[in-house]
């Protein structure tokens, strides 16, 4: 097995090929739990990759996550952190005057939402105006899994230890 020693965030992705029919995330909700192998969840992340730089984000750019918790969430947060793109997640549950500071400083280029964020979002934007994503919405104009079954594999910029993979508020 591959060691990470001095690598990257994408390094330590890329290291998930040693696991694949392992377990990587449990999803439990009222009436049932899902698993989800880390093969599936590699080969998630790398379609995520591909597509925000199919979208034209590029190293160094801001995508803030702004949703509750779901495995869509962490598989656009680890596509974003792979693609290059710093990561900006902000707590759901945090108030309207925090979350507006934080969308007006990371100056976005994408945000990654669910239905219950995207309502809030219309009021705290402001000016700023990134492409937006639905997390939780299987088929929408704007829905990130169906953009993703169709995108092809693209080139990724390389990363280095130097290169910021998250900034949190």
């Amino acid at each position: 097995k591959r060691h990470i020693v001095n690598g990257t965030l994408k390094d330590l992705i890329d290291n998930f090929e040693n696991y694949k029919a392992n377990t990587a995330l449990m999803s439990f909700n009222i009436r049932e739990s899902e698993k989800f192998s880390y093969a599936l969840l590699l080969e998630d992340i790398r379609r995520s990759a591909s597509a925000l730089v199919q979208l034209g984000i590029k190293k160094g750019d801001r995508a803030v996550f702004f949703a509750s918790n779901s495995v869509g969430w962490i598989t656009c947060v680890l596509g974003a952190i792979y693609s290059g793109a710093q990561a900006v997640p902000i707590d759901s549950q945090l108030a309207d005057d925090a979350v507006k500071h934080i969308l007006d400083d990371a100056d976005a280029r994408i945000v990654f939402t669910d239905k219950k964020g995207a309502e809030r979002l219309k009021t705290l934007l402001g000016k700023a105006r990134p492409l937006i994503y639905m997390v939780d919405q299987k088929t929408a104009n704007n829905s990130w899994t169906d953009l993703t079954q169709n995108t092809a594999s693209q080139t990724l910029p390389p990363l280095s230890p130097e290169d910021i993979a998250v900034i949190f508020y």
